[in-house]
C-alpha cells in the first residue's frame, strides 16, 4: 500500500491539498496516478484518510482530502 505523506504546507484549505515538488513527481511518474483516483494519505504527525485527485497538470496535483482515521 502506498501512503502519500502530506504536510500542513500542502493544504490550500481544510479539505483541499496541492501536491508539488518531489512528492508530486513521484506520484505522477512512478505511481502513475490519474484524475479521479483515490489515494491513501496521512498528514505528518496527524490523521490518516483518503484523497481524490481532482486535477493534474505539469507542476502540481490537487487533492480533495478526507482525514477520518487515527494513525
Amino acid at each position: 500500500m502506498n501512503l502519500i505523506l502530506l504536510t500542513s504546507n500542502d493544504f490550500v484549505d481544510k479539505s483541499h491539498a496541492r501536491l508539488k515538488g518531489r512528492a508530486f513527481k513521484h506520484t505522477k511518474s512512478i505511481l502513475k496516478v490519474k484524475e479521479g483516483q483515490t489515494l491513501q494519505v496521512c498528514v505528518l504527525n496527524g490523521r490518516m484518510g483518503t484523497a481524490t485527485v481532482t486535477n493534474i497538470n505539469k507542476s502540481f496535483m490537487d487533492l480533495d482530502v478526507s482525514l477520518n482515521k487515527k494513525p
